[in-house]
């Protein structure tokens, strides 16, 4: 049996092992709200699929497209 919060019990979210949402808004006009080394990252929410309404983040490289694979070894 599951505990509330109240009751000092802690509800966890398992980890999503696969996206199968197939769209999503993006806020690209508000701005990135995070940057890394190469790309600026934004907000936004899935709008269809399982995950509809949910938030999700875009990435973009700042420079154009790039096709080395160093720059995704990371991902």
């Amino acid at each position: 049996m599951k505990r509330s919060r109240e009751e000092g019990g802690e509800q966890r979210r398992r980890p999503r092992l696969r996206n199968l949402s197939s769209k999503a808004e993006i806020a690209f006009q508000a701005g990135p709200f995070a940057k890394g080394a190469f790309r600026n990252v934004y907000n936004g929410t899935y709008t269809e699929g399982p995950q509809a309404g949910e938030p999700c983040v875009a990435k973009r490289f700042r420079n154009g497209c790039v096709f080395e694979s160093v720059f995704f070894e990371q991902d």
